[in-house]
């Protein structure tokens, strides 16, 4: 093997260097593909391995309802505090619509009420209350479900119904069976016959 006699010229050093510095520039922007560079439908989620894409690489707002699979997110995947209220439509079934504490003359002394509105009762006879809650009566008639539980005082028993306008109505016994006035909370759902 013949060796060189001589060193390399400055000028041959510097145009190796200049000519490395010229093709990696042009392997750098080649391995720099942007959106516009790929063909709609060419990657699909067969293409893309099982743990490629986490929440920091999504944008924003990109996926929605209609993007996810039916049962691809589950309680386990939602941090807690992620859904509130806001977030969940009031027709999902299983959600209370609205709610309220009533003292034992029908004053409503705390409420929620998912169509806006403070709920009103009317004590119309010793343990007998009439709950009305505005945006609620006629948009769910037969469809609702009110659930009331005796909030304080002596023992006695307490039912909840709904009649044909949509209203929810309350009684209230004491622990002899005689209807008489009670503080009670209730809490009125959407039903359904289908589940």
């Amino acid at each position: 093997m013949t060796r060189f006699k001589q060193r390399p010229s400055p000028a041959l050093i510097v145009s190796c260097v200049a000519l490395f510095v010229a093709l990696s520039g042009s392997a750098y922007a080649v391995s720099k593909v942007q959106t516009q560079d790929i063909a709609r439908q060419a990657v699909t989620s067969s293409k893309i391995d099982g743990k490629a894409v986490k929440g920091g690489k999504i944008a924003g707002g990109s996926v929605k309802g209609g993007k996810i699979q039916a049962g691809a997110v589950k309680a386990g995947k939602i941090d807690a505090g992620a859904v509130s209220t806001e977030e969940i439509a009031g027709t999902t079934r299983g959600v209370a619509l609205a709610g309220a504490t009533v003292d034992p003359t029908g004053v409503v002394t705390q409420w929620f009420n998912r169509f806006g509105g403070a709920p009103t009762v009317a004590n119309t006879a010793a343990g007998r209350y009439t709950v009305t809650v505005p945006g609620l009566a006629g948009s769910f008639t037969g469809k609702l479900i009110a659930s009331a539980t005796l909030a304080s005082g002596p023992g006695g028993e307490i039912a909840a119904a709904v009649d044909a306008g949509g209203n929810p109505g309350v009684f209230t016994w004491n622990s002899a069976g005689t209807l008489t006035n009670r503080t009670f909370q209730i809490v009125i759902y959407e039903g359904s016959n289908v589940g």
